[in-house]
C-alpha cells in the first residue's frame, strides 16, 4: 500500500482506503434523482477525485489521480449494480 501524506498530520490514510470511500461519498452527496444522470460524467473525473481528497485532507499528485480513475469508476459501477439488487423484506440479514 502507498501511504498518503495527511495535511493535518493526523490520521494516515492509504490510497486503497481513499478508493473505497470516494464512490460512497459521491453517491451520498447527490440527490438520488440526479445520481443516475450525473454519475456517468462525474465518477472518476480528476476534478471529483481531487475535491474528494481535499475534503478528507489527503494530497495526491496528478499521476496518482490518473492511476485512481479507472478503479474509482469500476467501484462506482459495482455499487450501482448492488443497489439494483432487489432483496425481499422476509430475508434475514447475513449478520443475524
Amino acid at each position: 500500500m502507498i501511504p498518503v501524506r495527511s495535511r493535518s498530520g493526523g490520521l494516515r490514510f492509504h490510497r486503497r482506503d481513499f478508493l473505497r470511500a470516494v464512490p460512497v461519498g459521491l453517491a451520498t452527496r447527490l440527490c438520488p434523482a440526479e445520481v443516475e444522470a450525473t454519475q456517468r460524467t462525474l465518477v472518476g473525473s480528476r476534478a471529483v477525485l481531487a475535491d474528494a481528497s481535499t475534503l478528507i485532507g489527503l494530497e495526491f499528485t496528478d499521476a496518482e489521480l490518473a492511476l485512481m480513475q479507472t478503479n474509482v469508476a469500476r467501484n462506482a459501477r459495482r455499487y450501482t449494480e448492488l443497489r439494483q439488487v432487489s432483496i425481499q423484506s422476509d430475508i434475514e440479514p447475513a449478520f443475524s
